[in-house]
């Protein structure tokens, strides 16, 4: 899957927030250079990545919804799908889950 800054996404969440989803655009998108930099920290910044490569990284994400806004981060493995729209487009999707 390719992946872009300014991207929104789902991202599948441990926790039960909206059903175990998250939802937000992609401010910044990190990969590891070493085995053990699991999340990108020390790593390179890039402004795409396709997640078929299997690197270690993560990617920051900016969300805004009714319980407000907020500035999240998940390791790519995390990220659901890359939704092109609007976001009530999102919304529709999962309510038919």
């Amino acid at each position: 899957m390719l992946i872009k800054v300014g991207d929104y996404i789902s991202v599948k969440t441990s926790g039960n927030y909206l059903s175990g989803y998250r939802y937000g655009t992609i401010t910044n998108i990190n990969i590891g250079t070493t085995k053990d930099d699991i999340a990108g920290e020390s790593g390179v910044s890039v402004k795409d990545y396709d997640t078929d490569l299997k690197y270690l990284g993560s990617v920051s994400y900016k969300n805004d919804d009714s319980f407000g806004e907020g500035d999240w981060w998940c390791y790519f493995h995390q990220i659901e799908e890359v939704h092109k729209g609007m976001e009530e487009d999102v919304w529709q999707k999962q309510k038919k889950k």
